[in-house]
């Protein structure tokens, strides 16, 4: 199943794959996208097998290598692409574990290209602004996020402003993780929206399973 974000600069393509046909219950959770029809492969995929996903005219992909096709209940396996919206026919080709062509696919522009206000606009709409996913999530990151990933935050939200030189120092010297963590949160959410996006796209590139298992969009807010 494939979903998109569309902006004025930026395409988001997400492709989920899943084991079995989807049942409505998971087709709900993906409200706010846009769907785009694409084939089905001609093969059905194996479950533990690895697959990645070939755009070229992608600018960011997530995860870079392989993906494992898993059997989940809670979230499926999905490849996120990020490219510039050159209004172009996108073209798709996902690519086993033996580098053979499994599935490919080209998405036309006039599939995307729409006079319909932005995706985006509406998944905001759904999901709440950036400091109300990300706060909503404070509690399940306090407990998940590992001492690595905080550290590369830290770093992270330093080099792009978010946090200053003294902010970092004061997290730093914080010797248990949970409350490192706390501390890192609770630091951005005061922040505001445009400081709780940059970490939710930080956090994206930096853990994407984590960013999965929270369920947080790793979209850039408007400026």
């Amino acid at each position: 199943m494939l979903y998109m974000t569309v902006k004025q600069s930026t395409i988001i393509p997400r492709l989920y794959m899943f084991p079995s046909d989807p049942s409505q219950k998971q087709e709900n959770k993906f409200q706010g996208y846009l769907r785009i029809p694409i084939s089905r492969p001609e093969d059905a995929f194996k479950l533990n097998s690895s697959f990645r996903l070939q755009i070229p005219s992608s600018i960011a992909n997530n995860p870079k290598s392989h993906y494992q096709l898993q059997h989940r209940t809670d979230i499926p396996s999905f490849f996120r692409v990020v490219m510039k919206n050159t209004g172009v026919d996108i073209e798709m080709e996902l690519i086993g574990d033996d580098d053979r062509t499994v599935w490919n696919d080209l998405v036309p522009k006039d599939e995307y290209l729409t006079d319909s206000p932005s995706t985006c606009a509406v998944l905001c709409s759904l999901s709440g602004s950036a400091k109300q996913q990300l706060g909503s999530v404070r509690k399940e990151f306090v407990i998940r996020v590992s001492e690595p990933v905080l550290n590369s935050l830290l770093d992270g939200l330093l080099q792009d402003t978010v946090i200053n030189q003294q902010e970092m120092e004061s997290v730093k010297v914080t010797a248990e993780r949970a409350e490192k963590a706390r501390k890192i949160m609770d630091m951005v959410l005061g922040k505001g929206n445009k400081s709780s996006s940059r970490m939710i796209v930080l956090l994206c590139k930096i853990d994407h399973y984590l960013c999965t298992e929270l369920q947080l969009t790793g979209v850039e807010e408007p400026t």
